[in-house]
């Protein structure tokens, strides 16, 4: 069951990932403007006399989205791989082509368009993070180096 479970969480992620993509510039843009604006107060109180262009921050808080978002689809297929007995370059894979896919989807939306450098800066980095960082709690990596030592 607990495997069944890991499937939907990995598949619900990526259509999340999607949907996401579906959105136009506008609606988009909207939905991390609230962020940046907290983040632009926080900035302020914190550093009174610190300046900086709301543009730019705003830019990079919509990147970190992307990490954050490809970060938890690398832990959701991580578990799955682990769950189902899958090589976890695999899942690598799979995080790759699901970047440039949901690049792909984006040249057909208003207001936005695809860019491969945010699917190689920051969708498979962000997929990376997630897959290895559970990978390394799970022992996986240290566990197979280790073993193909001692075989040696």
């Amino acid at each position: 069951m607990k495997r069944y479970a890991l499937l939907f969480l990995s598949a619900s992620l990526t259509v999340l990932v999607f949907v996401m993509s579906l959105q136009t510039g506008e609606v988009s843009g909207s939905m991390s403007s609230p962020i940046t604006l907290a983040l632009a107060r926080l900035i302020e109180t914190v550093f009174p006399r610190m300046t900086f262009d709301l543009d730019t921050l705003h830019l990079i808080v919509r990147k970190c989205a992307h990490v954050t978002e490809y970060g938890a689809l690398g832990i959701a297929y991580a578990l799955t791989a682990i769950a189902w007995k899958v090589r976890p370059w695999i899942a690598c894979v799979a995080g790759a082509g699901i970047a440039f896919l949901d690049e792909w989807i984006q040249g057909f939306i208003p207001g936005r368009g695809p860019d491969p450098f945010d699917a190689l800066c920051f969708d498979i980095p962000g997929f990376l993070i997630g897959l290895v960082a559970v990978l390394l709690v799970a022992g996986r990596i240290g566990r197979n180096r280790r073993h193909r030592n001692n075989v040696s």
